[in-house]
């Protein structure tokens, strides 16, 4: 999914989730993984590694995935 810059107003979006800028994910300001717009990538296409998220982060794109794709984990 791409990433945007983040803006407040994206709080209140089930498919925003919010990525701190920080050593770890390498991002040069704070961002948000946009979920609803989620795509079908090749890894072939990934050349190099520039950072990651944390588990908490990455459970929440999750669960954001989930609210757009209508999936329910108790399904």
């Amino acid at each position: 999914m791409p990433l945007t810059d983040w803006k407040k107003r994206y709080s209140v979006a089930n498919w925003m989730v919010k990525i701190e800028s920080d050593t770890n994910t390498n991002l040069i300001k704070v961002s948000a993984a946009d979920c609803f717009q989620v795509r079908s990538v090749s890894k072939d296409r990934f050349v190099r590694k520039i950072g990651f998220v944390d588990g908490v982060t990455m459970k929440q794109i999750e669960i954001a995935l989930q609210n757009v794709l209508g999936m329910n984990e108790n399904e």
